[in-house]
């Protein structure tokens, strides 16, 4: 099930024009933690959202 975040997002959403996301593998930045995503977990993303990811 993915996230709610990605539920309730909708295609005509002016906040998917207007966002990418990156992705990284590690950060040293203090207090900042961050989720890996599995290479098996991208194809459950949505399309819409995935070309947005870098």
């Amino acid at each position: 099930m993915l996230p709610k975040l990605f539920r309730n997002i909708s295609p005509k959403s002016n906040l998917l024009t207007m966002l990418t996301v990156g992705v990284f593998g590690t950060s040293k930045k203090e207090n900042e933690f961050r989720v890996p995503i599995h290479p098996k977990h991208i194809p459950h993303i949505p399309r819409r959202i995935r070309k947005n990811l870098f």
